[in-house]
């Protein structure tokens, strides 16, 4: 058996409409913005409920405002909910403060639908600044997940890693170079 970390960033229309700023292709379609917290998020509860699968969910904080109730499903089928910003920005262009406040507006939306406090975080676009986890930690989030997977002729796997100083766990996020944006982490 393989254990998996099986995730859904629920961007929405936040991402897309930044996608081409940041020259991130794959996800600049406003049609997959729209359609992911509107109709894609009930198929994909649908699919992980009939196989029996838990995932951990990386919500975007304005998507959630927009989408209460879609988050509030999420959470009410047993999946994870984790911070991934407010905005979607490319955090290493925030200054510290600025990355602060998406995470903690995010975390509180959050908070507040589901009375319970997330414990895990993506930086949009897999963008960490190196000041992250000890932003992370002080706040009470205890996973990130921002590391590639490299892809060249043959797969190479990375495990989970806990970084001792921040009490924080890093686990892959995607395919690297070769695949870029499959968004299909595993371990």
């Amino acid at each position: 058996m393989i254990p998996i970390f099986l995730t859904f960033d629920m961007d929405g229309l936040e991402s897309t409409q930044k996608a081409k700023q940041v020259n991130e292709p794959g996800i600049n379609d406003p049609l997959i913005g729209e359609f992911g917290p509107r109709e894609g998020i009930y198929n994909i509860l649908d699919l992980l409920r009939d196989y029996n699968l838990r995932a951990s969910f990386q919500i975007v904080g304005k998507n959630a405002e927009f989408f209460p109730e879609h988050v509030k499903a999420i959470f009410k089928s047993g999946h994870e909910l984790a911070v991934h910003s407010y905005t979607h920005p490319d955090y290493k262009k925030l200054t510290k403060q600025e990355v602060e406040t998406e995470i903690l507006k995010t975390k509180n939306i959050i908070e507040k639908i589901t009375k319970q406090s997330p414990k895990g975080h993506r930086s949009p676009y897999w963008r960490k600044p190196d000041y992250l986890y000890k932003l992370l930690e002080k706040h009470g989030i205890k996973w990130n997940s921002d590391i590639f997977t490299k892809f060249n002729s043959k797969p190479t796997i990375f495990r989970p890693k806990y970084i001792e100083e921040y009490k924080i766990w890093e686990f892959p996020s995607k395919y690297g170079n070769s695949l870029p944006n499959m968004g299909i982490p595993f371990l």
